[in-house]
């Protein structure tokens, strides 16, 4: 699922967009790999909610997607650009999971960031 965004973002962002906001687009597959493995029947009591619970960069994917819709739009009564922003800054910065070499472009808006995810899901219910 992760790796597969990837794919997907390639497709659909510009060479420069792509090379510029490596660390964005990373979060952007972190929070769809959550959305998929949470709507899962299983997933409660398994080791991935177990996971995403902990802190750390994981419950940091979980606290960012419950501030989206279904079809991943932002639910502006609980994140706003600032607070997601402020959370992409801390999921970027975490050393095990994003390559700090990455980079993160603090210019795009949450829209932007979500747009792919955001394309994907626009038909869930």
């Amino acid at each position: 699922m992760h790796e597969m965004l990837h794919i997907y973002q390639g497709y659909n962002e510009s060479l420069e967009s792509f090379n510029n906001s490596t660390a964005n687009l990373e979060v952007e597959a972190g929070i769809a790999q959550y959305k998929y493995l949470s709507s899962l029947p299983e997933f409660a009591g398994s080791k991935w909610e177990e996971r995403y619970s902990r802190g750390g960069y994981a419950q940091m994917l979980s606290l960012l997607s419950s501030g989206l819709t279904s079809d991943s739009k932002i639910n502006n009564e609980i994140t706003s650009d600032l607070r997601f922003k402020n959370a992409f800054n801390h999921t970027t910065k975490h050393p095990i999971k994003v390559d700090p070499n990455y980079k993160f472009n603090p210019n795009r808006t949450t829209t932007e960031n979500l747009k792919n995810l955001s394309t994907l899901t626009k038909t869930c219910p």
